[in-house]
């Protein structure tokens, strides 16, 4: 999921979702995307997918490097913007992204306790030690 890229790609489909609900065109959707001025790969390939002709734009996005849910979404919106109903489909990709957020979510909070220990075992665990040895040290030199 590392390359997901969830942040742009989650902030396209409710940008297209939210102009869809708001009785808004697709193309005010991309727009207020566009107007979010993010720089990653995922928006520099979105948009040039977009500039292009839809068979085109088929083409490079079944030859490109994208995940299968960037791809989903690149598809769903390039037949949005063909006239065809998406809003559902877009609801379906969003609880689908958001439980593979969840999910690496708690896997990530299932690492943690074991992370923590590293600061513990090579820094406080030296530390105790030196306490509990300089009396013994010092009891030994008298």
């Amino acid at each position: 999921m590392d390359d997901l890229k969830l942040p742009s790609l989650l902030f396209l489909l409710w940008d297209v979702k939210r102009a869809i609900e708001t009785q808004k065109s697709l193309q005010v959707g991309l727009k207020n995307y566009e107007k979010r001025g993010l720089k990653d790969a995922f928006t520099q390939k979105f948009q040039t997918i977009i500039a292009l002709s839809p068979l085109e734009g088929q083409k490079i996005l079944q030859t490109s490097t994208l995940t299968i849910y960037q791809k989903n979404l690149i598809t769903l919106i390039m037949q949005g913007i063909g006239g065809y109903g998406i809003y559902q489909s877009l609801i379906r990709l969003e609880k689908e992204l958001l439980t593979i957020c969840e999910d690496d979510i708690e896997k990530h909070t299932q690492m943690l306790p074991l992370v923590l220990q590293i600061p513990l075992l090579g820094l406080i665990f030296p530390a105790l030690m030196m306490i509990l040895l300089i009396p013994v040290i010092n009891m030994l030199s008298l």
